[in-house]
């Protein structure tokens, strides 16, 4: 197998101009600097809580610090309390201008009916700008599908969310490629924003079974190819398969639900192949995960949530770290490439 070798991300981050925006349809705040590009690393806040604020904090620093931009949160995340915190850090550091905010609204209810409807997701995104104590969103996604809905309402709800300069872009979250392609149609037929960002879970752990209810993953080779051939940044939550890719993942302690969807033997076969590679090469496991995610051909953004600043700067280490297609060949297969 190939060494892996240290990557650049200039030519990434040409490709990700409309993920921050830069791509999208004049807005009232369109004077506003525009964000900076996204690292190839974001950072998940579905952890942080009012009570940890200030540990909280310091993770947020500390990815500042190392150089990274996209902060990923969601009004669903704590019922508003990720987005508390963070605005909480963004007055106190001043760092708006230094990252990319992405939120994430029009969750269903408790009983899990649908709320992609205009007054749903309009209400969550002003309330999301009140908590985040910001004029403007720059990444907005609907946070679930309802696919007994049609696409075109949908799209129309968030395209008149960048008409309105409450944010910069639009996306979806957890939504089938298919679904995201009749979406990204029809907003391309109206001549108003894109869709231009859609979240996935990705990770060298194939799920066997969605980890919640209602999500997608792109795991699969078809969706890969999609999303290599299309127009859209990937955002894959949970790029480090909730850990479980980390020397003190037990079964025992995990969450049902996680092991229910990763512990499987055919992951239990990449886990053991993922720390055969991490001792040949000087890493972790966990970096050689999130490598494997980073070196896919649709070029994504692995977010991830962190229990401390070590967890931080270990994984922000991954995306220097780049695997060549014969290595992730053989973490996936166990199969090495004639």
């Amino acid at each position: 197998m190939n060494e892996p070798t240290r990557r650049s991300d200039t030519t990434w981050m040409t490709d990700t101009t409309r993920m921050t925006g830069s791509q999208a349809m004049p807005t009232t705040a369109s004077s506003a600097a525009m964000p900076p590009v996204p690292t190839r690393l974001g950072l998940g806040t579905v952890g942080f809580s009012l009570e940890q604020a200030e540990s909280a904090h310091r993770l947020l620093d500390t990815f500042v610090g190392l150089g990274g931009t996209l902060i990923d949160t969601a009004a669903r995340y704590g019922f508003g309390e990720s987005e508390r915190v963070l605005g909480q850090w963004l007055r106190s550091s001043g760092a708006r201008d230094s990252v990319t905010l992405l939120t994430k609204g029009a969750h269903p209810d408790p009983s899990w009916a649908s709320r992609l409807d205009a007054v749903s997701i309009t209400r969550d995104l002003e309330e999301s700008l009140e908590r985040l104590g910001v004029d403007q969103i720059d990444v907005f996604l609907v946070h679930r599908d309802d696919e007994s809905l049609p696409v075109e309402p949908i799209v129309d709800s968030l395209q008149a969310q960048v008409a309105s300069g409450r944010t910069r872009s639009i996306g979806v979250s957890n939504w089938s490629t298919q679904r995201l392609g009749r979406a990204m149609a029809y907003a391309a037929s109206t001549g108003g924003a894109p869709i231009a960002s859609s979240s996935a879970y990705l990770g060298l752990a194939a799920p066997s079974r969605p980890v919640h209810h209602g999500c997608v993953d792109a795991c699969d080779e078809a969706s890969l190819a999609w999303y290599a051939a299309n127009d859209v940044s990937l955002l894959a939550w949970s790029s480090q398969s909730s850990g479980y890719f980390e020397p003190d993942w037990d079964a025992a302690s995990a969450a049902p639900a996680h092991v229910a969807a990763y512990d499987t033997p055919g992951n239990q076969a990449r886990r053991l192949r993922a720390q055969q590679v991490a001792a040949e090469i000087g890493a972790t496991a966990n970096q050689v995960a999130i490598a494997w995610v980073l070196a896919q051909a649709c070029r994504p953004v692995a977010l991830g949530g962190f229990r401390d600043e070590r967890g931080l700067r270990d994984a922000w280490a991954a995306t220097t770290l780049e695997l060549s297609v014969e290595r992730c060949h053989w973490l996936e297969t166990g199969e090495l490439i004639e």
